[in-house]
């Protein structure tokens, strides 16, 4: 039992997602808001997403969460892809103990790859779903 002066330090989580309200709304976005909504006691979530709609990094206040909203440069096969915001990013992935990746999105991967593993976080993916429609690109990806 924890003495009235002791505090429970809370896991600090970065989900990290291509997309996020208000700019869509969709099942991976309900998914990330549930968790945030449901963990809130134990856990000190952040929101990381792109936007097609903003042309410099912003974070804003969704439900209590902090949204960073970085803008998206162009989008490939539906997955999009952003550069001006990658110093926000470095630094939302330092301020977490952990980082949360929604599968697939290729540009997750690929900061993973040259970013995320060299500042020795943990991760956790979470699987949505197979790439079905771009079964070329498929091939591509696969080893990533």
């Amino acid at each position: 039992m924890l003495e009235p002066s002791q505090t429970i330090k809370k896991v600090k989580v970065l989900q990290f997602y291509r997309t996020y309200f208000p700019d869509t709304q969709g099942g991976g976005e309900e998914v990330i808001r549930q968790i945030g909504l449901n963990v809130s006691d134990r856990v000190d979530m952040r929101i990381c997403a792109l936007s097609p709609n903003i042309d410099q990094p912003e974070e804003v206040q969704m439900n209590g969460i902090t949204v960073l909203r970085i803008p998206q440069c162009f989008e490939l096969a539906s997955c999009g892809f952003a550069w001006k915001g990658l110093a926000q990013f470095v630094a939302a992935c330092k301020w977490a103990d952990v980082i949360h990746y929604h599968y697939p999105w290729p540009f997750a991967d690929l900061l993973d790859l040259l970013f995320i593993r060299r500042l020795g976080k943990k991760r956790v993916v979470t699987y949505h779903s197979d790439i079905v429609r771009q079964q070329g690109l498929l091939q591509l990806y696969s080893p990533l």
